[in-house]
């Protein structure tokens, strides 16, 4: 018996020392975790809870902080932007085999860093922006990176000398050498080794010219070039365009005169690369609001993206008198192959409604708030390439109605702010080639939205404002239905049974929205669904982690991070692959407008 007790004793204190040794090991491996919060950092993680990035920047961020980071074996992605880290730190991630991408920018006290970084074996990305430490001797270091496949350097120092050194990384595929004003078409000479170039940056390369470009082209994988702020001449770059019309120029400074009648009207006007006009914006009650009219005179090159240009009008501090000009008239005598036109605040009589044939490439047409006798519009005749059509506060007669769902041209489609009864509601919902939708709800009683059922073609529906109650039953009588966004309002947990019935569903945007309790699990059972995007919403973060469980073959991205989420949410982004095309090409071919 005393043995017995001498037993249960030990195995008594045995428990206790395992479980402390559990407890003191559980400790010690979230030790790093807790530091580097405790700094201020910032980490996400993936749905198998492993931390892959990590972001660790402000004045209070060092090499301290780095030996903790360098423990957590399964970062991917480091961002020690603004840090006070040295190289002698950065040296410690060394042991971070995973370690794809590394943003050292505005990091005043790692100079030598570069040799260090060229070790890391799996480095893809380097980020190093405005390092005044950065020179050609720098440079030369990163001659090592073999794995290095894209480079960022903007604002720094180096010369034709450094770019030599980068001409050995052959596996790079961008390279951004934005402001770095004393590189010269020589050094670009140096770059003649990177087969595998595809994209390049030389913003703000002064010293750079057209002749740059030429050489460039020769690259084989090269795809585009951006020469923003680069002095270059108009006949130079059309050239360029012109034999070379699959390479993407994006740049500024370009000479646009013979824009000035439409800049006149108070337009933005946007150009594609063989400087064509390819859009035309006219707000003639306020053009100083208009996008990009606070640039200087002379061409801009926009964000949307290469092969686009923008003329920002010569704006007056009041309205655009345009009631004594043949406005279509005009456009079309000066830029007769536009494709995308918006018009806002402006009259229209039947005159410019029949001048709309002139433009013969009209693809997209948006008239907002405009004075015009919609019941002569006439697309079949007058504009029989237009796909997209966006009215907005505007009274549409039924003629116009009716001449809308005749139409097979017509794919797109955004009615905001316009009252309609149920019967005109009805005669949209017949547009036999219908396939996008936009729609404020404020707008329209649910006994409009539910005649959307009749849609039969629909593959894409955007609904702004506060949903009806009763949900959208409707729903499930859209059989080809892929793509649902909805934007402000409540979703009740009905709303999302009813989206849960349109089986085909791939892509959900919610926008601004309340989420009741119990929604994501109604939308797991979406046997389509591949990605659920969420935009400053309110929810459970408990609540979204069932959809996760339950099915984890669906991307969520949300730029909002909720309690109870195990998983932290990645920024909003658009996806590559299957998961996003459908959404890409239904949402963002046409910018739907009030949804962002």
């Amino acid at each position: 018996m005393r043995r017995i007790r001498v037993f249960l004793k030990s195995a008594a204190f045995f428990s206790v020392g395992v479980a402390l040794f559990v407890v003191i090991f559980r400790l010690e491996k979230d030790r790093p975790m807790m530091m580097l919060q405790r700094a201020g950092a910032t980490m996400l993680t993936n749905q198998r809870g492993e931390t892959f990035s990590l972001s660790l920047s402000g004045e209070e961020a060092g090499d301290a902080e780095l030996r903790h980071a360098a423990k957590i074996k399964t970062l991917t992605r480091v961002n020690l932007a603004g840090s006070h880290v040295t190289a002698e730190g950065i040296a410690s991630l060394k042991s971070l085999q995973s370690l794809e991408e590394l943003d050292i920018s505005e990091t005043p006290y790692a100079d030598g860093a570069l040799a260090v970084v060229a070790q890391f074996p799996a480095l893809r990305t380097l980020h190093v922006r405005r390092c005044d430490w950065l020179d050609d001797a720098d440079l030369s270091g990163l001659a090592g990176a073999k794995s290095l496949e894209q480079l960022v350097v903007l604002d720094s120092p180096i010369t034709d000398r450094g770019l030599s050194e980068l001409g050995n990384l052959r596996r790079l595929t961008h390279l951004w050498l934005s402001s770095c004003e004393q590189i010269t078409d020589d050094g670009i000479a140096h770059l003649d080794g990177l087969s595998r170039l595809e994209q390049i940056s030389l913003d703000g390369c002064s010293r750079v010219t057209v002749d740059s470009l030429w050489r460039l082209a020769e690259h084989p994988a090269i795809e585009g070039i951006s020469i923003n702020d680069v002095p270059v001449d108009r006949v130079g770059i059309s050239r360029f365009t012109t034999a070379f019309p699959a390479i993407q120029i994006s740049l500024t400074e370009l000479d646009a005169t013979d824009l000035e009648p439409i800049s006149r009207l108070g337009a933005t006007v946007l150009l594609n690369h063989n400087f064509e006009c390819d859009s035309i914006r006219i707000d003639g009650r306020a053009p100083g609001r208009v996008r990009d009219a606070d640039l200087p005179d002379g061409a801009r090159a926009t964000s949307d993206g290469f092969r686009e240009f923008v003329v920002p009008p010569r704006v007056p501090e009041t309205g655009v008198d345009l009631s004594d000009v043949a406005l279509i008239a005009e456009i079309a005598d000066v830029a007769p192959g536009v494709r995308r036109l918006e018009l806002r605040d402006v009259s229209l009589d039947v005159q410019d409604l029949e001048d709309l044939a002139l433009l013969e490439r009209l693809e997209f047409l948006a008239l907002d708030a405009i004075d015009a006798p919609l019941e002569e519009l006439n697309i079949s005749a007058q504009s029989p390439r237009l796909r997209a059509i966006s009215l907005s506060n505007v009274k549409v007669p039924e003629p116009c109605l009716r001449m809308l769902s005749e139409n097979a041209g017509i794919t797109h489609l955004e009615l905001h702010d316009v009252a309609l009864s149920p019967p005109e509601f009805s005669l949209i919902t017949k547009a036999p080639n219908l396939e996008r939708v936009s729609i404020r709800a404020a707008s329209h009683p649910q006994e409009c939205l539910s005649v959307l059922g009749q849609a039969s073609s629909l593959q894409a529906l955007q609904i702004i404002g506060r949903l009806p109650d009763e949900g959208l039953p409707w729903l499930a009588d859209l059989d080809h239905l892929i793509v649902l966004r909805l934007h402000a309002g409540n979703l009740s947990l009905q709303a999302c049974r009813d989206a849960a019935s349109a089986l085909q569903l791939e892509a959900i945007s919610l926008n601004h929205l309340t989420i009741e309790n119990e929604g994501f699990r109604e939308l797991a059972g979406l046997p389509a669904l591949n990605s659920v995007y969420l935009h400053n919403c309110r929810y459970d973060g408990r609540d979204l982690q069932l959809l996760r469980n339950a099915r984890p073959d669906v991307l969520v991205f949300s730029n909002t991070r909720r309690e109870g989420e195990r998983v932290s949410p990645s920024p909003m982004m658009p996806v590559s692959g299957r998961s996003f095309d459908s959404t890409s090409r239904l949402f963002y071919d046409v910018e739907w407008r009030g949804g962002n």
